[in-house]
């Protein structure tokens, strides 16, 4: 196979993901900003506060953005509303919010669109194991923590912004077309030893790329979509530790200095990575 040939092989590849991927960032952001989210922070503000956590509007704050989420804490935490443990347990929660602003805005529409039906099991099983894990820390946190009380954090709203959108949208295209043309352009010499270690690197520097190579392989037959699928899994576990790295360790550490920070960062490592863990486990077991 040719560059050309691989290229066609992409703009065919597209053709059927990319208007698909369009449709649903659109659908999904405009749902997400609808007035009626707002109830789904109220929501969570009461199941955190089942926990005897006083951080219930800070943890649903991950929902507009991390970034907010974490500034929210470290507002907390400084002027001694909540201490290490608490802000622990907060930032181990925020794994829910997180996941499901992740999941409405970004994974549901790219997943989808790429995968069709075993998409939607992925995007359902990780948001399952979620609050799984969500609902496990606040049994424990309700078992060792003090009584609390409501915070006075308000909480933010998300309004729809097509420009964002289009930035996204043009992003994740992007990585989309190069990962399907290079891996088409890779198997040009029939060699499929290397498949699995396609996946798992261009995963672990984004889940798009991920995705989008797994995708390939599995329309072009190379791949079983079970394998294919479980390798993103993996491939997502490595991407936590390069995005936290990358992204999550310089805010943790900014708001919060740089012991408290390293800390908290172990406690957002650690907890997604079992939620991914869990999920490629339910996958095995339910698929």
């Amino acid at each position: 196979m040719d560059p050309y040939t691989a290229a066609i092989k992409t703009l065919n590849l597209l053709s059927k993901v990319v208007p698909i991927m369009f449709a649903s960032l659109i659908l999904s952001n405009a749902l997400f900003s609808l007035p009626q989210f707002g109830r789904v922070s109220d929501f969570m503000n009461k199941v955190v506060g089942l926990s005897n956590l006083k951080s219930g509007f800070a943890v649903a704050s991950f929902l507009i953005h991390p970034v907010v989420g974490v500034a929210t804490l470290s507002a907390m935490y400084k002027s001694g509303k909540l201490t290490f443990e608490e802000t622990a347990y907060s930032t181990a929660l925020s794994l829910l919010p997180r996941g499901f602003r992740v999941a409405v805005l970004f994974l549901a529409p790219v997943a989808v669109s790429i995968l069709g039906v075993v998409g939607l099991y992925f995007v359902l099983l990780d948001l399952l194991s979620r609050v799984v894990i969500f609902i496990i820390l606040i049994l424990l946190a309700r078992v060792t923590l003090g009584d609390g009380g409501d915070d006075d954090v308000t909480k933010s709203d998300y309004s729809f912004n097509l420009k964002e959108v289009l930035k996204v949208f043009l992003r994740t295209v992007a990585v989309l077309s190069v990962s399907t043309f290079f891996t088409f352009l890779i198997f040009q010499f029939g060699s499929s030893e290397n498949a699995g270690l396609l996946i798992l690197f261009s995963g672990a520097m984004s889940t798009t790329a991920g995705l989008s190579v797994a995708g390939t392989m599995i329309h072009s037959g190379m791949m079983d979509w079970r394998i294919a699928v479980f390798l993103v899994y993996i491939s997502r576990i490595i991407h936590v530790f390069v995005e936290s790295f990358r992204f999550s360790l310089p805010i943790f550490t900014s708001f919060f200095g740089v012991r408290t920070g390293l800390k908290l960062l172990a406690v957002h490592i650690v907890s997604n990575s079992l939620s991914i863990a869990l999920a490629a486990l339910l996958f095995s077991v339910l698929l």
